[in-house]
């Protein structure tokens, strides 16, 4: 038997890394929740983005930090 917060974690999809607060909260989960992931040193949490692991982002997390934070009419380019 699981926790709520443990089934709403097991919920998350397998390849979900990085999710936005809002994307958060409609899988479940408020933000107290969240905080404490992120207190907990679980997640991280940059701006309205989170980084669903403890581990030093790579840089596709900070990507996909970086268009959750910006919103949808963001884009990422390179010279």
């Amino acid at each position: 038997m699981f926790t709520a917060a443990a089934a709403r974690s097991l919920a998350l999809p397998d390849d979900l890394t990085v999710a936005g607060v809002a994307e958060l909260a409609a899988l479940g989960w408020t933000p107290d929740r969240i905080r404490n992931q992120v207190n907990a040193h679980r997640w991280q949490r940059i701006g309205r983005a989170v980084i669903l692991h403890n581990h030093e982002p790579d840089r596709a997390d900070l990507e996909a930090a970086a268009l959750a934070v910006l919103g949808p009419r963001a884009a990422l380019t390179s010279f």
